[in-house]
């Protein structure tokens, strides 16, 4: 199956998850999250607005207030994701694709400032950590060269196996993998060439 299928086919299921179903499993992912080490001693965290029937862990802002917050945006001149400081739902926008954003004059985080990083997925392999996205590339752009903590939140139907040959040289991997029954630890990545 090529990586294009696979986008339809698991998002196509995904938005057959009843909005009670979703509610449930969110809040389910957003619990796995909050006792994982890597997310009670992060300072800085990179979150997304659920969007298509994605995992909503942005309500952890208003769980753990005292952390700091971004959100993406992505620049309508060159289509680069910038993260922006976010502190309530009331300062966001509709940005690209109607995805609630900081607006282009919130104030811009530098890269490297993240202890972690949420990064939304259609699918994952809980293997390898790779992932797949809506195949733009925003992300995979933005993570190059990132050391904080890349977590892909999802639900368990969205886990992929043996998958390995679907990704792409230029596809970041995750380092953890969340979902609503478990945490993936993933394998360090030297051990996957492409």
């Amino acid at each position: 199956m090529t990586k294009t299928s696979l986008r339809m086919q698991f998002l196509l299921q995904r938005e057959t998850i009843s909005e009670e179903d979703r509610k449930r499993k969110s809040e389910a992912i957003r619990k796995q999250i909050s006792i994982l080490p890597e997310f009670q001693s992060a300072k800085t965290i990179l979150l997304f607005f659920p969007f298509r029937g994605e995992p909503d862990i942005f309500t952890l802002l208003h769980e753990f207030p005292k952390k700091t917050y971004a959100l993406p945006y992505v620049s309508p001149k060159d289509h680069l994701l910038i993260p922006k400081k976010v502190e309530t739902l009331e300062t966001l926008i509709s940005g690209k694709y109607g995805i609630l954003c900081p607006s282009e004059s919130a104030e811009e985080m530098p890269k490297d400032s993240f202890d972690l990083l949420f990064i939304p997925a259609i699918a994952v392999d809980a293997n390898t950590g790779f992932r797949i996205g809506f195949g733009k590339g925003y992300y995979d752009r933005f993570l190059h060269n990132i050391s904080g903590i890349k977590l892909a939140p999802c639900f368990e139907s969205s886990i992929l196996t043996n998958s390995v040959h679907h990704f792409d040289a230029h596809d970041i991997p995750m380092d953890r993998v969340v979902t609503e029954k478990k945490t993936y630890q993933i394998a360090p990545k030297e051990k996957y060439s492409l």
